[in-house]
C-alpha cells in the first residue's frame, strides 16, 4: 500500500472521458463527467464504483494538482 503524504489523496481517472475525480471528505461521492465511475470517502475510507477497465487509480497532490498513476 502506498503511504500518502499530508497533502495527497487517492483519486480516479476515467479512461473514457479522461476526467479526474477525488472525494474531498467523508460521504462526498463524486462521479466523472460521463458517469461511468465514482469515488467516495475522502481520507476516511475509499469506495469506488464502476468497471475496473474504465478507471486508473491515481494519487493527487491537493496543493499542486499534480498526480501520478498508482501501480496496483
Amino acid at each position: 500500500m502506498t503511504k500518502l503524504l499530508k497533502n495527497e489523496v487517492f483519486g480516479l481517472r476515467c479512461t473514457k472521458c479522461i476526467d479526474i475525480i477525488y472525494s474531498h471528505h467523508r460521504h462526498d461521492m463524486r462521479f466523472c463527467k460521463c458517469g461511468l465511475i465514482a469515488i467516495d470517502g475522502g481520507r476516511d475510507y475509499t469506495r469506488i464504483t464502476g468497471e475496473l477497465e474504465n478507471m486508473e487509480h491515481i494519487v493527487i497532490n491537493t496543493e499542486t494538482n499534480n498526480f501520478y498513476v498508482r501501480e496496483n
